[in-house]
């Protein structure tokens, strides 16, 4: 199962329909979290909002997570070492207030198991090669022991 999200503030209706048309000639289970959005999918299963809980054991269960350039979303699935693929909300298209996501994306790039899509044409691409995507390196949830403690020498100095 592939699970494809939005987040739960503002829909983005560039990447669930290039994901919906996709799913139309592909034989992949996607569902999806897509807000609320004009754009409802044909072909992939979209509820505007998914509960916490649920929406963990999508993320869990799938095989492949699409999603917008959230730093959330992209630690969740770093952290669980799943494959993501991101595309960033656009300020021009109307998508966001600005466009932090695109540096978002653009720093996450690098990173083993990150995909990143700039545009429509790119997520097509990748989508084409969903079978070959890899998770990256697994992180920690937490920050780790030694970090913690320069901190905290740093906030007693």
């Amino acid at each position: 199962m592939i699970f494809l999200t939005v987040g739960s503030q503002l829909p983005f209706e560039r990447l669930v329909r290039v994901v919906d048309e996709w799913a139309a000639v592909n034989n992949q289970k996607v569902q999806a979290q897509i807000g609320k959005s004009q754009y409802q999918p044909k072909y992939i299963k979209g509820v505007d909002f998914i509960q916490p809980r649920q929406y963990d054991k999508l993320f869990k269960k799938a095989r492949v997570v699409i999603a917008h350039a959230g730093t959330g979303v992209i630690m969740n699935a770093l952290e669980l070492q799943k494959p993501i693929i991101v595309m960033p909300r656009q300020e021009k298209f109307l998508e966001h207030r600005n466009d932090h996501q695109m540096a978002t994306a653009i720093r996450f790039k690098e990173l083993l198991g990150v995909y990143v899509a700039m545009n429509e044409e790119e997520l097509g691409n990748w989508l084409g090669k969903i079978n070959e995507l890899k998770g990256g390196y697994k992180i920690q949830p937490y920050a780790s022991g030694k970090i913690l403690e320069a901190i905290t020498e740093l906030i007693n100095a």
